[in-house]
């Protein structure tokens, strides 16, 4: 894999169990550490200790949580005033924030743990990484774009899952569909759907869905999201 794709690479359990220790051995130079164990966590009252989250890799995440069966708990820290602050997994916990779920973490305690950077999970920014991707990374960099600008313009978070929708459901948001010559690669991208009350109106992936409706097929998975005050 190419170095500028490296930080895309998806983790197991192995490692962050690794990450764990070493974690927990650099903190115990300077604070008094202890393991709590592994726990189910809201991530709304989560803090980030990174100042963006990257696109492309939210995207691969997102859809690697929704669709590939990927699980990997993520690390948190109790420091001062009984915060919880994300060590590693920043990623993966924004999924579960968008999916309304707990999140499994391997919990430290250090009650004297306070980190340079401390945003709520839920204000943190979302960024384009400076560097030239492919597909899918393309494609998913830019749902996740489209989902973070209907957040900050309604100023909620969205809330976001899987689901297998009929094609004739689905209402178009753009006039002209072109290039229905798709890859497996390309095809194997679940579109961006937008549920506005009972009507689903695609964003992303037009081409795609046409595609897969000449092939025969009268459903398509789909990544659904919605912006609401619940």
């Amino acid at each position: 894999m190419p170095d500028r794709l490296k930080r895309l690479m998806l983790i197991d359990e192995r490692i962050v169990k690794r990450r764990l220790y070493e974690i927990k051995r650099l903190l115990s130079r300077q604070y008094s550490v202890r393991f709590v164990g592994k726990r189910s966590l809201r991530p709304d009252i989560l803090y980030s200790t990174e100042s963006g989250l990257e696109s492309d890799k939210l995207g691969l995440v997102l859809k690697a949580i929704l669709f590939d069966k990927y699980y990997t708990p993520i690390i948190v820290i109790r420091g001062k005033e009984g915060k919880l602050y994300i060590i590693d997994g920043h990623h993966r916990a924004r999924v579960y924030l968008w999916r309304r779920e707990l999140v499994d973490a391997y919990l430290l305690e250090a009650l004297a743990y306070s980190p340079r950077v401390s945003v709520p999970l839920r204000d943190t920014a979302i960024v384009n990484p400076p560097v030239n991707i492919g597909e899918p990374y393309r494609t998913l960099r830019h749902m996740v774009n489209i989902i973070h600008f209907l957040e900050q313009r309604h100023g909620l978070i969205a809330r976001v899952w899987r689901e297998r929708v009929y094609i004739h459901n689905l209402y178009a948001t753009q006039p002209i569909v072109r290039g229905l010559e798709k890859s497996s690669k390309e095809l194997s991208i679940p579109p961006l759907i937008y549920r506005y009350r009972d009507n689903y109106y695609v964003l992303d992936g037009h081409s795609r869905i046409c595609a897969i409706m000449l092939s025969g097929r009268d459903a398509v998975d789909s990544i659904v999201f919605t912006i609401s005050k619940e």
